[in-house]
């Protein structure tokens, strides 16, 4: 598997919810999935692994579901695991883990070795779910392991799957974007969750827009951890990723995997939007996902932010989030208008859909190290007009003399 689409994630919830309680459908179903399969690591979120744990078995696979694949010893178990997967056309493999532990009692043992022999058996990628989140530990043992484990972090906001206060304008603290910002200098992906998916734009987008605009401008001197490459994946929005040079983490898939599955809710319909995700990874062969240091220059680099927000308004019920705080009452979560990393302005976007007056779309922009240049209008999510819409207008003129739909670079 080449490097550029190692970033990318395809994050099954199978062995907790549809697949039942056997890897059946992760083999089974491929025809369901992505055409880009070969592109993307196949990250098993949940319950792969035997509960309780200890350090010694805390990358074994959990017997009961992986029979086929099963061995006394763990780093057979994930190369078996790696090998089946690759067989059916998954680019590799990925795993979930909530409590990493550096080392046994005696010390004998140790996470960097654990990562080497993870990295022998084909494991790509490891999400470090919501721990490690002050030092980098985890990636500071993979680098030193040299197997290139591909080391991905998060941390919630404190407030639930949402930013700042969602009965006001929904804009995340200073304070958390100041801590996301010191986590992606301690790891490879800082992914944006969690969110609520019918909210998934702004909340994932105030996040990543101002976490790359801190870093360009307050830790111009490189990652606080040799090696760690500091990616962003906004969660599973595959546009925003194209549109800022981001990692795809992505979660859907055609099947609802839960009891109102929230992918599947609302006029959206995330889950059976899959052509989404081999578009944005194949956009990420011509430009790979650019990590916060890539740029020559911290200049060259810079994030813009539009100080001007626009704010996204719905009321939820049970079925669209488990968050219980969101649902009955209208809820606002607000992000930056327009956002640019790598270009020297801010697009210019004017509201020309006339089935939506006035309403623009956010519009991300970025220019890659190599040149490779992407533009996105996001959809908005929006009470008056019944939920997720897509706004774009006719070709109208820019005071440069170009014709544009909604968005000019100017340039």
């Amino acid at each position: 598997m080449v490097e550029y689409t190692s970033m990318h994630v395809f994050e099954s919830c199978s062995s907790q919810t549809y697949a039942s309680k056997t890897s059946h459908r992760l083999f089974h179903d491929p025809l369901q999935l992505p055409r880009s399969l070969i592109m993307l690591t196949i990250l098993c979120d949940l319950a792969w692994s035997p509960v309780p744990f200890g350090f010694e078995n805390q990358f074994q696979l959990a017997q009961a579901r992986w029979p086929s694949e099963y061995s006394t010893d763990w780093a057979k178990s994930q190369h078996n695991l790696v090998d089946r997967l690759e067989a059916i056309g998954w680019g590799g493999l990925g795993l979930w883990h909530h409590a990493v532990t550096l080392s046994n009692a005696s010390g004998s043992g140790t996470l960097t070795s654990q990562l080497a022999q993870l990295g022998a058996a084909g494991v790509l990628h490891v999400k470090v779910d919501g721990t490690d989140v002050a030092n980098g530990n985890v990636t500071r043992c993979a680098k030193d392991s040299g197997s290139g484990v591909i080391i991905e972090h998060k941390l919630a906001s404190g407030k639930g799957p949402v930013n700042g206060d969602i009965h006001q304008d929904g804009r995340a603290s200073f304070d958390y974007i100041q801590r996301l910002s010191n986590l992606l200098a301690r790891t490879d992906v800082l992914r944006t969750d969690d969110i609520i998916c019918q909210m998934s734009v702004p909340t994932c987008l105030e996040r990543m827009s101002r976490v790359l605009a801190y870093v360009s401008t307050n830790l111009t001197d490189g990652p606080a951890i040799t090696g760690a490459r500091g990616v962003v994946a906004p969660q599973d929005e595959a546009y925003l990723a194209a549109g800022l040079s981001g990692a795809l983490a992505a979660m859907r898939h055609p099947l609802p995997q839960l009891v109102g599955d929230t992918r599947l809710n609302g006029n959206r319909n995330l889950s059976r939007r899959i052509d989404e995700i081999t578009r944005t990874v194949m956009w990420n062969r011509l430009v790979p996902p650019t990590g916060a240091w890539d740029y020559p220059t911290s200049a060259a680099g810079q994030t813009l932010v539009d100080p001007t927000p626009l704010t996204d308004v719905m009321t939820l019920t049970a079925d669209d989030t488990w968050y219980k705080a969101a649902t009955g009452k209208p809820i606002f979560q607000g992000a930056p208008s327009r956002t640019a990393r790598g270009l020297p302005q801010l697009p210019t976007v004017v509201a020309t859909d006339a089935r939506y007056p006035h309403v623009a779309p956010f519009v991300v922009a970025s220019k890659a190290p190599n040149g490779g240049l992407a533009v996105a209008a996001l959809g908005r999510t929006l009470e008056e007009y019944h939920g997720w819409i897509m706004c774009v207008g006719p070709c109208v003129p820019c005071a440069c003399g170009h014709l544009y739909v909604t968005v000019c670079m100017c340039v």
